[in-house]
């Protein structure tokens, strides 16, 4: 089991699907021969999760849905079901792989969010959490996804 899969556990009811994308032109690491910072590197992350669960089948809802004390990044519809999903994206594995970063205070957060959201629409239909993966890789000017479906919230 390498490391990408482990943090999950034994979560039967997750899925581990690789997925590989070319960037777009406009969506290179630079910007005016600037490195992104964090927040332009996250919003990339977002846009191409977007897309890959577009092509998915998947009907977006929402994107960063914030409350005070947690965001949701995409909200998606797929059939009755709704999906949180959670994006984490990393240039390099340096601070580890992009699905490491998912830690229990993170999934907290997300789970206050969810409640919120839950709340605030009056959504009482099934959901679940989907995790996607991102590696951005400047060179080959693509995107390495992964994507872990119905990831637990439980314990938080």
């Amino acid at each position: 089991m390498n490391k990408s899969s482990t943090f999950l556990g034994k979560d039967k009811n997750s899925q581990n699907n690789h997925f590989k994308t070319s960037l777009e032109k406009k969506e290179t690491l630079r910007r005016s021969g600037k490195v992104l910072d964090k927040f332009e590197i996250g919003k990339l992350g977002e846009k191409i999760a977007g897309r890959f669960m577009e092509n998915k089948k998947y009907q977006i809802i929402a994107n960063n849905f914030k409350v005070r004390g947690g965001e949701i990044d995409l909200v998606c519809r797929r059939g009755s079901l709704l999906v949180f999903v959670e994006v984490k994206t990393r240039t390099g594995l340096a601070f580890g792989y992009p699905e490491e970063s998912f830690n229990w205070r993170k999934r907290k957060k997300l789970l206050f969010a969810i409640k919120r959201y839950l709340l605030k629409t009056g959504y009482q239909g099934g959901w679940q959490v989907d995790l996607l993966a991102i590696e951005l890789n400047q060179r080959e000017k693509s995107a390495k996804i992964r994507h872990y479906q119905g990831v637990g919230l439980e314990d938080y």
